[in-house]
């Protein structure tokens, strides 16, 4: 009964899959995250990307710079996910 009651939330809520910063290029990186569509993270998603990215670029004593940000809210349906994909660079704080 516990099992079922572990797959029913799961099914209900949904997780967020991050990868982390992975380089994309020269100077240049991206970070995407994943929900899905009835997770009460899905809310956030936007905010969530753009923080870790920002967290990325202030460990190497810079700041962001966003180069393309898109979002995918697709309908609900089953196995559907709502996506957040951000592509930045870090530049110096003067460079600003």
């Amino acid at each position: 009964m516990r099992w079922l009651a572990l797959i029913a939330c799961l099914l209900l809520f949904g997780c967020v899959t991050n990868p982390g910063v992975v380089p994309s290029g020269s100077n240049v990186y991206k970070v995407y995250m994943q929900a899905s569509a009835q997770s009460p993270a899905a809310a956030t998603l936007k905010a969530d990307a753009l923080r870790e990215a920002g967290k990325y670029c202030l460990g190497r004593g810079k700041t962001l710079k966003v180069l393309h940000a898109s979002e995918t809210r697709p309908a609900y349906l089953f196995r559907k996910f709502q996506r957040v994909d951000i592509r930045f660079t870090c530049v110096d704080k003067a460079a600003q």
